[in-house]
């Protein structure tokens, strides 16, 4: 009887010590959904992004954690497309002569160039507003930066901005004034959420997070007009999703472990802003906060098979789950400011060590219709992820807290 209950100990201890296997057919099957055609590229506050936050919480929930839906009021504003630029004594007339690339809703005259700036467009440029996407995709959430969310002020009024035919600019000493038409509209954005409990009350909190929106319709490049956002960021919502997955098949772990999808990052970060806000646990009880953007298309300059981590050099964070078997290193594009650019930088502006992972910034289908289930390379998704889950797990067990380096919190 005690050779079979020491033969059973050494098994079970066995099962336990072996490594969690990320699945590849649930890395597709993620992707499959999120980067579908029939989500229309989930474009920030539309249906097709709640569709995606509900299929995210519906997967939390069948890890055997509580997964939702947060519905977050943006009030925002449309505008009638008819607005009239008066430079001197010649009237212009938008779609005709310029286009508005973001507005504060109110008519502008003679602020140059503080409340009011004008560029002159390429002809790229032009032809991308004249097809009529992209005016379609900034009517309301970049044309018309939310004033409140969930009855919070956002940041302030966005300045206006006008991209003009060529010489259309303004001369010296020119008076210049921009009428505009807005009705006052009412979106919603959507993060999705779940918590898997850790087992000691008092341990703090390791936050995970994606977002999940994209650019929904856009111009039409080769005939294709939805924006799918395989790579942006499908990938990084699959890496949230397969995560937690991960973590919640197995033994509790000491610290509890937050699992966030934000809402409308591409058109100003706000379901992640609206988070910092509102935030579930105290931010000072975030340990750290690990960002997954664009993991599924490696950029020349990574080293093959890894990821960088964007700010690497502004905290231990990065060198610590390193060490412990993450295939991450620096970020080789400082210049890009990448750390600037995803959730992160929000949670890290309040104290919370906070970075983003990504296999490229720059990949030649960013922000285009071909990012989609055929350029993505799911190979280096599944083994990115997989790479993530131990270093994970011992960050949730441990009682290390990622600490800024001297000058590193921005």
């Amino acid at each position: 009887m005690k050779r079979l209950l020491l033969c059973c100990g050494l098994i079970c201890a066995s099962a336990f010590a072996q490594t969690y296997t990320v699945r590849p057919e649930w890395v597709k099957a993620d992707e499959d959904f999120l980067a579908s055609d029939a989500l229309q590229g989930r474009g920030s506050a539309t249906r097709d992004e709640q569709i995606a936050a509900i299929y995210i919480a519906s997967q939390f929930e069948s890890f055997g954690l509580k997964g939702q839906v947060q519905p977050i009021e943006l009030d925002s504003f449309q505008l009638d497309g008819k607005a009239e630029l008066r430079i001197g004594d010649r009237i212009l007339h938008e779609g005709a002569d310029f286009y508005i690339l973001t507005s504060s809703g109110a008519s502008v005259t003679d602020t140059l160039p503080d409340a009011l700036s004008i560029v002159e467009g390429t002809k790229a440029q032009l032809d991308r507003f004249a097809a009529g996407g992209a005016t379609t995709r900034v009517t309301t959430l970049i044309k018309g930066i939310p004033a409140t969310v969930n009855g919070t002020p956002a940041t302030p009024p966005a300045s206006t901005r006008v991209i003009l035919k060529s010489g259309l600019l303004p001369k010296t000493g020119e008076t210049v004034s921009l009428t505009v038409q807005s009705t006052p509209i009412t979106k919603f954005t959507y993060n999705a959420m779940a918590t898997l409990p850790g087992s000691d009350p008092s341990a703090e909190t390791i936050l995970i997070t994606a977002h999940l929106d994209h650019l929904g319709i856009g111009a039409p490049v080769d005939g294709d007009s939805i924006y799918n956002g395989a790579n942006d960021d499908a990938s990084g919502v699959t890496a949230v999703l397969e995560i937690a997955r991960a973590l919640a098949s197995g033994p509790a772990p000491r610290r509890n472990v937050l699992f966030v999808c934000f809402g409308s990052e591409e058109a100003g970060g706000f379901g992640d802003r609206w988070f910092r806000e509102n935030p579930p646990v105290p931010l000072k009880d975030i340990a750290a906060n690990l960002e997954f953007e664009m993991i599924g298309v490696a950029q020349e300059g990574v080293p093959k098979g890894t990821m960088f981590l964007t700010g690497y050099e502004r905290s231990n964070f990065g060198p610590a789950m390193k060490e412990h078997g993450a295939l991450i290193g620096p970020d080789p594009f400082p210049k890009q400011n990448f750390f600037r650019r995803s959730d992160n930088y929000a949670l890290a502006q309040r104290g919370v060590v906070a970075h983003t992972a990504a296999a490229g910034g720059a990949v030649p289908t960013y922000h285009k219709p071909n990012d989609d289930l055929e350029h993505i390379d799911f190979a280096l998704m599944t083994q990115l992820i997989q790479s993530m889950i131990e270093p994970l797990r011992w960050l949730a067990n441990s009682d290390f807290r990622p600490a800024w380096n001297p000058g590193g919190q921005p």
